[in-house]
């Protein structure tokens, strides 16, 4: 696998190539809701935070301190480029706060995304999503057995995973 902070470095020592369309939360929330995938930028910023997902860099406004968030450079602006280098789904933070009032009291922070990510949020997506046919719903006993045995599936699919991260 690429290291992050090595993939992250390369990505701002060539920053003027086209390809390199890297996106804030807003604009990639347009991009992939463009493609029917729903998430919105508060959505982007929380899953990213709770290290569902990976930026390919980082930038703030100040310094910052935060584990695995590596210092990369900082640009004439007074910007900090940081190289996301944490392990996927090993945050262990929840919040009580609302998603979009956390995002708005972090805008120092702001991730940013290629566009091939999509495919990443397509598959948290489906991942996430139920799906319930319409014969399903004539009987609604069914549909409760659906629910629990799709819940059971998808913790059971939650603990392989953070099994195999570990």
């Amino acid at each position: 696998m690429i290291e992050p902070v090595w993939l992250a470095s390369r990505i701002v020592e060539n920053a003027s190539i086209w390809q390199n369309n890297f996106q804030d939360p807003q604009r990639f929330s347009h991009f992939i809701r463009v493609h029917k995938v729903r998430f919105w930028a508060p959505h982007i910023f929380h899953l990213w935070d709770l290290g569902w997902v990976r930026a390919e860099f980082v930038q703030a406004k100040k310094l910052i301190s935060i584990k695995d968030i590596d210092l990369l450079a900082t640009n004439p602006e007074g910007d900090s480029i940081y190289a996301d280098n944490r392990q996927l789904n090993t945050t262990k933070t929840i919040s009580d706060v609302p998603i979009k009032q956390y995002y708005e009291e972090t805008p120092v922070i702001v991730p940013y995304f290629h566009p091939f990510k999509y495919y990443v949020f397509w598959h948290i997506q489906r991942y996430m999503q139920l799906a319930i046919s319409h014969y399903q719903i004539m009987n609604p006993a069914s549909i409760l057995y659906y629910l629990k045995t799709k819940s059971r599936f998808f913790l059971l699919g939650l603990k392989a995973k953070m099994l195999w991260s570990k």
